[in-house]
């Protein structure tokens, strides 16, 4: 199905293709490497239905070609394109004094010395003030923090339009940082944020300047894939390890670990869906769980699902963002959804053809959704919202911070 919709469509990075061709990828994956999963096919059914729905959506969307460039776009896109990196490179600065004030907020909350036993020691005491509901992170630190993100999606944005070596290596900090905050809070889904925001601006900047866009499958880029998850795996095992204050470690419980982890969504999704009984609709309170805590509307919990067990000792509580959606919507009004998404997506896609760079927004935020969808909805964090925010109201400015500049 995925290498219809990309002959269909010519390009891996329009919506249909790259919807489908990662879902398949996340579907045979954990069937590979963790067979012993159970996996019902109920569910493979119902993913393969929501991969159908962007198709359909996508075909109504390329009915609406947009008119050809006019000199004001390529004007207002060299524009943004000049000072996006100055944004980037501010947002990144502070996002390191963040990581510095949280570091020496934890040693002055937890009376820590200077030593090497007590640095280990933070990251645990961190997690414990976590999970026992404990908030106490100054609300400075924490918008510091928050401005890693708009940093990781405007540097994935830029960096291949910028020239200067340094400067990509610039571009690239936000993950680095992201690393940080991840070692001293022992939270993985900073830095898988981080870079899910970083990939999702560099694959919408590819469309926008028709960057070799048919090129993100090759050879290369698989190898630099894989470098990547095996780095991230590590990182997966020292963040734990930190978590335990430098514990004993049991590769055994490791090994499962990690395999629950990244291939547990896809049996719990299904065992869940197979008995799945739809009684409310709530209309985008799941999926959108972050703006709706904001308004009052729902209260978000930590870790939003509660564990189950898909094979004796392992356990996971990642049941995928198509769980929202059902939650939502219902499996049809799940199908409705996906094709109003691939609709927006494609649009957004050939807007970007023709260098309506506002039109980056909603086709990063599409990108975003697809590769964070096998945990759950990238919607839910209104710190990830927020930059695209920040990443709209930047382009609707700089003509005016060109003026100032200038």
């Amino acid at each position: 199905f995925s290498f219809s919709m990309k002959r269909l469509n010519k390009s891996w990075l329009a919506p249909p293709a790259f919807f489908s061709t990662l879902w398949t990828f996340f579907v045979i994956a954990p069937i590979f490497f963790a067979p012993s999963f159970p996996v019902h096919s109920y569910g493979i059914w119902v993913i393969l239905l929501f991969m159908i729905a962007v198709g359909v959506g996508s075909i109504f969307g390329d009915q609406y070609q947009p008119k050809s460039i006019v000199t004001e776009v390529e004007s207002q896109l060299v524009a943004v394109f000049q000072i996006l990196p100055i944004i980037t490179f501010i947002l990144t600065i502070l996002s390191l004094g963040g990581i510095i004030l949280l570091f020496l907020f934890g040693i002055s909350r937890f009376n820590l010395s200077n030593s090497l036993i007590d640095f280990l020691i933070l990251p645990n005491q961190f997690s414990m003030d976590r999970y026992a509901g404990v908030v106490v992170m100054p609300i400075s630190i924490r918008l510091l923090m928050y401005l890693l993100y708009p940093a990781s999606l405007m540097g994935g944005i830029t960096y291949n339009q910028v020239n200067n070596r340094w400067l990509k290596y610039f571009m690239v900090l936000p993950i680095v940082f992201s690393i940080g905050y991840a070692f001293l809070l022992t939270t993985r889904s900073t830095i898988l944020l981080s870079i899910i925001l970083w990939m999702s601006g560099l694959l919408s900047a590819k469309v926008l300047k028709n960057d070799k866009v048919n090129e993100m499958f090759n050879v290369r880029s698989v190898i630099t894939y894989l470098f990547a998850i095996g780095g991230f795996t590590g990182i997966f095992i020292l963040t734990s390890w930190l978590r335990d204050a430098g514990g004993e470690i049991f590769i055994d419980t490791i090994v499962e670990n990690v395999r629950a982890y990244f291939f547990g969504y896809l049996s719990s999704f299904t065992q869940w869906v197979q008995s799945y009984v739809q009684n409310n609709l709530l209309f985008g309170i799941v999926t959108f769980a972050g703006p709706a805590d904001l308004l009052g509307l729902t209260e978000r919990q930590l870790g939003f699902y509660n564990e189950i067990s898909i094979l004796g000792t392992s356990h996971t509580n990642i049941f995928t963002a198509l769980r929202g959606v059902i939650h939502d919507f219902s499996i049809l009004g799940g199908f409705l959804f996906f094709s109003i998404f691939g609709f927006i997506a494609t649009l957004a896609l050939n807007q970007c053809r023709q260098k309506k760079i506002f039109w980056i927004i909603p086709l990063s935020a599409f990108y975003a959704f697809t590769l964070y969808s096998p945990l759950i909805s990238i919607f839910n964090y209104n710190s990830i919202l927020f930059s695209w925010i920040l990443l709209g109201g930047t382009i609707f400015t700089t003509p005016m911070i060109k003026r100032f500049v200038n």
